[in-house]
């Protein structure tokens, strides 16, 4: 015996399968793939000591308020230039340092203090 389908029913069963489909696409585009980026390094290089003396400090909170805590950062600030101090010569000084952005008030403290120092070598 030969098995005949309803054409109607099979419209529906077309319907109905596209519409699960469709359903189904859509609620899988609407999910959210969210993708953070770190930023783990941020270098200033200049010839001018000035420049680096009266850095502004809040741009680096701002470029780093994106880590999580526990993030390793580094942050060098390069002088690119030959000073002179107490009669030594100073060429192409390079501050690295680096630590967790936890750690981002301390180090900056301390990068404000030695480039404090340095700029007195002019």
């Amino acid at each position: 015996m030969a098995y005949n389908q309803n054409p109607k029913t099979m419209t529906l069963k077309n319907y109905l399968f596209a519409f699960f489909a469709f359903f189904s696409l859509a609620i899988h585009a609407q999910t959210e793939n969210t993708t953070i980026t770190s930023i783990t390094e941020f270098k200033v290089e200049t010839d001018n000591l000035e420049e680096l003396a009266d850095f502004n400090w809040k741009t680096v909170a701002n470029i780093f308020e994106n880590n999580t805590p526990e993030t390793k950062v580094k942050m060098t600030f390069a002088y690119i230039h030959k000073a002179e101090y107490n009669g030594a010569d100073v060429n192409n000084f390079e501050l690295s340092i680096s630590g967790k952005t936890s750690e981002l008030t301390s180090m900056i403290l301390k990068s404000k203090g030695i480039i404090a120092k340095l700029s007195e070598v002019n």
